[in-house]
């Protein structure tokens, strides 16, 4: 099959979403598919450039780490980043001539921010919702990319591997959810045993997007969950250690927390696996939600 996977390489620009991404990619190359990136962000491009840190409106910013993403995995030729009116890699053109040919739009995790008539034309649409409880409070909620992206996609897939059942506070937001769990590409991540001196660990981005809301109640990121842990350093003995993006710093270190630059602990593909492999075990925490 010709397969179309959408995501967030660019526009997040850190080694943790490329992963996350490319592990799709190569799994459905293994399966035997012809396999292709697409990102769409809409009219326009705003991304955060991790050296400058500003964010910036330049296509070739995100574009260039796409390339520098893919291209090293044999995708060369086979993505696009684009707005409304420009783009890099493959062109506008060649994009419409893909879908029309495509037998699998995978759109993962974000919406389509602008629904263009070319992603009706794959065969089949399916929706991989990698944010449990946040994408069907949004549906709840009526965001309208997440209302149309959705609406047009035949089958829903979602990490929730007990939504539906009884004990499970996720909503189903009126739609049928096929569990699924995020595939890895083993042989681009060795296994190596860990010493007994190294740290536990985690990736922790502090506070997210935004908050969401249903029934006059508010669901939060991480700094609402993280502070019912922040004693356990000093109750274990053990050492933690938090690559942490976006506020907390001085909390986290004032509980014995080992905390770095998550900025530089993901800045691309090789130092989000190199933080991960030295590692002697993740510890995560999940979203209020």
């Amino acid at each position: 099959m010709i397969v179309i996977v959408t995501g967030t390489i660019g526009r997040s620009v850190t080694g943790g979403q490329a992963w996350a991404n490319l592990h799709y990619l190569l799994g459905l190359r293994a399966l035997g598919h012809d396999v292709y990136y697409v990102e769409d962000v809409g009219d326009w491009s705003e991304t955060y450039d991790w050296q400058t840190q500003c964010n910036t409106n330049s296509l070739d910013h995100p574009a260039g780490f796409i390339r520098e993403t893919l291209d090293r995995h044999g995708f060369a030729d086979r993505w696009i980043y684009r707005t409304t009116n420009d783009c890099r890699g493959m062109s506008l053109a060649q994009l419409q001539q893909l879908c029309s040919e495509a037998d699998l739009l995978l759109i993962r995790g974000v919406p389509m921010l602008t629904w263009r008539k070319e992603y009706n034309e794959p065969r089949r649409r399916a929706f991989i919702d990698v944010d449990p409880g946040f994408t069907q409070l949004r549906l709840l909620n009526q965001e309208p990319a997440f209302v149309e992206t959705i609406a047009r996609c035949e089958s829903l897939f979602t990490f929730a591997t007990q939504i539906g059942r009884p004990g499970c506070l996720i909503p189903i937001a009126g739609r049928q959810w096929t569990p699924t769990v995020p595939p890895v590409d083993c042989d681009a991540w060795p296994a190596a045993p860990p010493a007994a001196s190294e740290p536990f660990t985690t990736i922790v981005r502090w506070r997210g997007v935004h908050d969401v809301e249903l029934d006059g109640v508010r669901y939060g990121q991480r700094d609402k969950e993280f502070p019912k842990f922040f004693a356990l350093p000093r109750l274990t003995g053990a050492t933690f250690r938090v690559a942490l993006i976006g506020g907390g710093r001085e909390q986290l270190e004032s509980h014995d927390w080992g905390v770095v630059d998550g900025g530089e602990a993901t800045a691309n593909l090789d130092s989000y696996r190199n933080f991960i492999v030295s590692s002697r075990a993740e510890f995560g925490i999940a979203k209020q939600c």
